[in-house]
């Protein structure tokens, strides 16, 4: 057996090196296919498939809150969980933490820095074990002996100079000092993209808010299995422990629920769904790719036809020749494949470089032995799928008309290459539709409009020293100040920046009225901000009139709202004086303003009220300026005019409105151009497909075309005959693909913003698009038949 198949495989070489030009053309589309699909695999398999790097992970679960007020939005209260921790037998080990912005110094040099705040349960999880020194443990916790940190692997290297004695030394934070007890090593493994980014972790108890407070619940809650545990067993387990922690305390779990989720499946979420389009996206390039190989092979066996007669004739059972072809096929497609393995190399690494930031585990995306051992196995399944169809075909040849030297019309195998182009032009004509209606979605976010002028806007987080006083008076001098500064026009404080990121919520009741029901609550986003907050953004106001300097500490508590939670909750009602309270701070309403619109077109605004900050006064805001464009150096002159004003005061680097779209962007358009990519490829080598199949049809009726002509047929006839039958197949994918293209667009619905799935704009000009390149691809040879000479034709048949 060894002997026949070394045989085959040296047949199969000498074969194709007497066709170069067709073996190089099916290797190349072959390579096309397989490396597409290799380095998309490559993607999945390391997000997806892979389970987190760090030892015994896929015991690892998040432990999430949930109220139905506020989706599926994933958080957990640092106390609830430790009392889960105290109270659970199938949780081994559970902690928090979240990131906090804070002010570095080391020296002379002063720096922002993106911190974070941890449990000592949080690292037991994780298993991680430092480089130098210690991780956060329980001693850590207790207060006065809570000053200590842990820095990252790059920040010990970039800002203490990767200083091997760098245990026990002190670093100050927001101008309080910590000691350096630990430094986490290079691969050190953090879930998700915000904390996997943190520099410095301080203890839980070190944060300057109130962490325990059992209704503060913005910290990232994970947990480790025990032994032989199931997440279903330990979802009972918390939901009874729940339970008794809701009676209590009630004011603090009153409509909070319970979910445990797996890590990995947690932190993936919805690129989930993305990169599994991508793959069924590449797959179908896979299969447009083996279609027109398969053609290939289909028309080349037709040509061979005299060559397996012979060998028949000879003796050579149907079997051998069957074997044969599928070997050249086997041969040309590991050629492919290793070709294919060179290409997924770069573009994995081009997939990379462009890829968003957001994807979780990019850096784990690497071509190892898993992906050599995928490309091989995709390579014999790809020559199975295309060689052995071809290859039985030629097997059923007729020996007496071959050998007569008749030509056949090739009903059957006429009728599969026909088959195939259908299939390959449905396939192409489905990437197509998914493509416009991303470019239709990118279009509406690139022409996202906020409801004000957008130009010359910027924000910085501002944080006062400790020890300069009221935080509010010393910002609002601050905000004077840089007011004043040539190329600043106007200045705000505010708590956060819906746009810019940073949002509180809280529950809504209005008075006069009863009480929302529990699960009927609606969840209101509240700023605090200063009086000149909306004229420095543009914002409208409707009705009544906007937060003012006399709104102080001592005054009565007011409010403004937005026009949608005032259409929402009021109606065609008035608002102005009625009374309402939001997280617990009560406020007359005196105003309406404007909708600011959310980044994604496809999101409603949300109801907003905004208290004066005077009247919810906090340690550190946002300092929002609007900019004259084009002037240079505001950053370090509103920096050095806050320095004048209270020196020690902090402000992190300006980020500009237009940058905080760009970001918002480039998923969106990563998403676009991958598929756009899949789908021009796609309509290439279908268009091709189409073209192969007319020209082999035109070239077996050369004599029959030379007869019509010579009997008087037009060539505009014979063109719009050769072109009709090309439109018929078209017309056929075209119907078959538009139905495929639906079932698309409701996969892709997650990824359009504001975008029907089933957008008549992107499926007609899909199909506008098609029919002209299949229109293309029917007339060249077309044309071509049309200057068939009738007395050559003849003379050549």
């Amino acid at each position: 057996m060894i002997e026949t198949v070394l045989q085959d495989v040296r047949l199969a070489l000498r074969t194709l090196a007497k066709a170069p030009a067709f073996t190089m053309a099916v290797v190349a589309t072959i390579a096309l296919g397989v490396g597409a699909t290799t380095s998309i695999f490559t993607v999945v398999d390391a997000i997806l498939l892979r389970p987190l790097p760090f030892p015994d992970s896929e015991r690892a679960v998040v432990l999430c809150e949930t109220n139905s007020a506020i989706g599926n939005w994933c958080g957990a209260s640092p106390s609830n969980v430790a009392d889960w921790t105290r109270a659970s037998r199938t949780l081994e080990s559970a902690g928090v933490a979240r990131t906090e912005p804070l002010i570095a110094r080391t020296g002379s040099e002063t720096y922002g820095v993106v911190g974070g705040i941890a449990s000592p349960g949080f690292f037991r999880v994780l298993r991680l074990r430092p480089m130098l020194g210690q991780v956060i443990d329980d001693r850590d916790m207790d207060r006065g002996a809570n000053h200590v940190v842990v820095v990252s692997y790059l920040f010990w290297r970039e800002r203490l100079g990767a200083d091997p004695l760098v245990i026990g030394r002190h670093l100050a934070l927001d101008e309080q000092p910590f000691t350096i007890v630990g430094v986490l090593p290079a691969n050190a493994y953090l879930p998700g993209d915000e904390l996997s980014r943190v520099q410095v972790w301080k203890p839980l108890t070190a944060s300057i808010d109130n962490v325990e407070d059992r209704s503060w619940r913005g910290f990232t809650a994970i947990g480790r299995l025990a032994p032989g545990a199931s997440r279903e067993s330990l979802q009972a387990e918390l939901e009874t422990i729940r339970a008794q922690l809701a009676s209590a305390y009630p004011e603090a779990n009153r409509n909070w629920g319970l979910r445990v989720g797996g890590l990995r499946k947690e932190l993936v979420g919805d690129v989930s769904r993305m990169l599994w389009i991508f793959l069924g996206a590449v797959g179908f390039v896979l299969l447009i790719a083996c279609a027109n190989v398969a053609n290939l092979l289909l028309v080349r066996a037709s040509g061979r036809s005299a060559e397996f007669a012979l060998r028949a004739s000879l003796g050579a059972p149907r079997r051998r020749v069957v074997q044969q072809l599928v070997t050249e096929s086997l041969v040309m497609s590991l050629a492919g494949g290793a070709l294919g393995l060179l290409l997924a190399v770069w573009t994995t690494g081009a997939f990379i470089a462009l890829a968003p930031g957001s994807i979780p585990r990019l850096a784990e995306v690497t071509i190892d032995e898993r992906v050599v051992a995928f490309a091989f196995l995709l390579s014999v399944l790809t020559a199975l799928f295309f060689g052995s169809v071809p290859a039985r075909q030629a097997s059923k040849a007729d020996l007496n008309v071959v050998l007569k030297g008749l030509r056949t019309t090739g009903g059957g195998g006429t009728r599969l290459r026909s088959a195939l182009v259908v299939v390959e032009l449905a396939l192409a004509l489905v990437l197509l539709v998914g493509a416009g209606l991303l470019t239709r979605s990118f279009s509406r976010l690139l022409a996202w409009d906020p409801g004000f002028d957008r130009t010359g806007l910027v924000v910085s987080w501002m944080l006062p020293p400790q020890g300069a006083g009221s935080a509010v008076p010393v910002m609002e001098q601050v905000r004077d100040a840089v007011a004043a500064l040539p190329g600043v026009r106007n200045a705000a404080l505010v708590s956060a920046v819906p746009l810019f990121g940073g949002v509180e919520t809280g529950g809504l009741s209005i008075e006069g009225r009863p009480p929302f029901a529990p699960r009927e609550m609606p969840t209101i986003e509240w700023f605090d901000c200063g009086p000149h907050y909306f004229g420095t953004l543009g914002v409208r106001v409707l009705r009544g009139r906007l937060l003012s300097p006399a709104d102080t500490a001592a005054s009565p508590h007011v409010a403004v709202v937005n026009e949608t939670l005032a259409r929402r909750f009021f109606g065609g009602q008035n608002p102005i004086g009625q009374r309402v309270t939001v997280q617990n701070h009560p406020s007359e309403i005196v105003g309406v303003v404007s909708d600011i619109r959310p980044l994604r077109p496809d999101v409603p605004p949300a109801p907003q009220i905004y208290w004066p900050i005077e009247q919810y006064p906090r340690g550190a805001a946002y300092l929002v300026l609007r900019t004259t464009p084009g002037i240079g150096g505001i950053e370090k002159s509103v920096q050095a005019r806050a320095a004048s004003v209270t020196a020690g005061i902090q402000l992190t680097p300006f980020l500009t409105l237009d940058d905080r779209l760009a970001k918002n962007l480039v998923s969106p358009r990563f998403n676009m151009l991958l598929v756009l990519s899949f789908a021009i490829v796609a309509m290439l080598l279908a268009a091709v497909g189409v073209y192969g199949v007319i020209a082999y049809s035109v070239a077996s009726r050369t004599r029959e075309i030379g007869v019509r002509i010579a009997l008087g047929a037009t060539p505009r006839r014979l063109v719009a005959s050769i072109v009709g039958r090309g439109m018929t197949l078209s017309a056929m994918g075209i119907g078959v693909g538009c139905a495929g293209a639906l079932g698309l667009g409701r996969l892709l619905a997650s990824l359009l913003y504001g975008l029907p799935a089933n957008d008549p704009l992107a499926l007609s000009g899909a199909i506008a698009l098609f029919a002209l390149v299949a229109l293309g691809a029917c007339w060249l040879p077309a044309r071509r038949a049309s200057r068939v000479d009738p007395i050559a034709a003849l003379r050549a048949e």
